[in-house]
């Protein structure tokens, strides 16, 4: 069905295309089931699609493109990508990452040559598909599934007794 019209196949294999206000009312409403079906189809099949992993994907992108300049030695610009938590530190023109809003994250913005395109020129380059997997990360939140970078962080300084 589009565009008001249903396209029918025949018993002889042939088919036809007939305004859907033509057909009887049984017949729309068997045609209107077979659309909310077809569309509970594919959002179970979206939903079971699964999710970009930070270390899986994300992780092994950065290292291969983006950790000989900003690492925890080199921070170019201040921006370092060995670990999660880096990822939203501010830089000097804001976080590479921010969760939900790739138009807004430094990261995605130069991967797609929006401001000064990364990785330089003389470097390996990523291709559209990995560059639509880091946009799609930071678009779903940027999660991560990084065990290690989940623990809770040690206090610094010595924890004040009350006696």
């Amino acid at each position: 069905m589009a565009d008001g019209k249903v396209t029918l196949k025949k018993e002889s294999g042939d088919t036809i295309t007939v305004p859907l206000d033509r057909l009887s009312m049984a017949d729309r409403r068997y045609v209107a089931s077979m659309k909310n079906k077809l569309a509970e189809k594919n959002k179970a099949a979206e939903a079971k699609k699964p999710a970009i992993s930070y270390v899986n994907q994300v992780q092994p992108f950065l290292v291969t493109y983006c950790v000989e300049c900003h690492n925890q030695g080199l921070a170019k610009d201040g921006y370092k990508v060995t670990t999660y938590e880096t990822l939203t530190d501010p830089g000097k023109k804001g976080p590479l990452v921010i969760p939900g809003k790739p138009d807004e994250s430094r990261l995605s913005q130069t991967i797609r040559g929006r401001g000064e395109y990364m990785p330089p020129a003389g470097h390996p380059q990523p291709s559209k598909e990995e560059i639509a997997m880091i946009v799609a990360w930071v678009e779903a939140g940027a999660p991560n599934d990084n065990a290690e970078d989940a623990k809770p962080k040690p206090r610094s300084g010595r924890a004040k007794s009350r006696r």
